[in-house]
């Protein structure tokens, strides 16, 4: 894998199997603070977990899981188009991002995007899918909340998803339903996305704080809010939507396999 994965995600569950009963605390070290112990814990947990059932770290491990939520990922969005606008359509989606160097290199990277991205796309699908029918029950919002409450604990970005995703629910109800069902159903997402969070909490009393949010002081929501900031931020990704290469595009052309990676998925699709 690229550098998150080599020292976060399987750094975090080289800790987490560790022999000793209390060996996993030890990421929480303050040495350890550039590993950003803060960070959820699903993808480090589940690789530990496999280590354990493997009796031993072998690296095959990440790099199978990193295999079936990319996989995951493809089906999940050629069955989501294929069920909203028919299935050629839903191959066609498929195909193009499965041709995308930065799809494959994200891929190899091992990175948590892969996983961040299925749960936000079945969070979607979930809801689309209750939006479409008449009568819709209680299991597809429980679902939709139970896979955004596992993006936040993927990665922090999940918050600010079931922020963004709750916020939406709320206001398609107050503006375009403004019914009992409305709020009904948006209980049903809560209640979903209760569990997990749950989880995160528990997790999130061992850890330290996040230290980029840390190191901003009393004037965060000063400097979240100032515009100078923002414009800087916006120029900043202006600038690097402009360059050629990104730095997955770079990742799979430094892969000497690249090539071959490219041309067996572009053939399964």
């Amino acid at each position: 894998g690229a550098w998150d994965a080599i020292a976060i995600w399987n750094v975090h569950a080289k800790f987490l199997n560790a022999p000793s009963a209390q060996g996993w605390k030890a990421v929480f070290d303050p040495i350890m603070e550039l590993s950003h112990p803060d960070y959820p814990p699903l993808i480090p947990a589940s690789v530990a977990r496999a280590w354990i059932y493997a009796g031993q770290a072998i690296p095959l491990v990440p790099m199978v899981l990193a295999f079936s939520f990319t996989l995951a990922l493809l089906i999940l969005l050629a069955g989501a188009v294929a069920s909203a606008r028919g299935g050629m359509l839903g191959a066609l989606a498929c195909a193009v991002l499965a041709a995308s160097p930065i799809f494959l290199g994200t891929a190899l990277s091992q990175y948590a995007d892969m996983p961040l991205a299925f749960f936000f796309l079945l969070a979607a699908s979930l809801l689309y899918r209750a939006d479409q029918e008449h009568e819709p029950g209680a299991g597809l919002h429980v679902l939709a909340g139970l896979a955004a409450g596992m993006a936040a604990l993927t990665k922090n970005e999940g918050y600010l998803f079931i922020v963004a995703l709750g916020a939406g629910r709320l206001l398609r109800v107050l503006v375009a339903d403004r019914s009992w069902r409305g709020f009904k159903n948006l209980a049903w997402l809560l209640l979903g996305m209760a569990p997990i969070l749950c989880v995160l909490l528990f997790y999130k009393s061992f850890t330290p704080p996040n230290y980029f949010v840390a190191g901003q002081g009393k004037d965060f929501w000063k400097k979240l809010l100032s515009r100078p900031r923002a414009l800087l931020i916006i120029d900043q990704l202006l600038i690097e939507l402009e360059k050629p290469h990104s730095f997955s595009v770079g990742f799979v052309q430094r892969t000497r396999t690249w090539h071959w990676h490219l041309l067996a998925t572009s053939s399964l699709v």
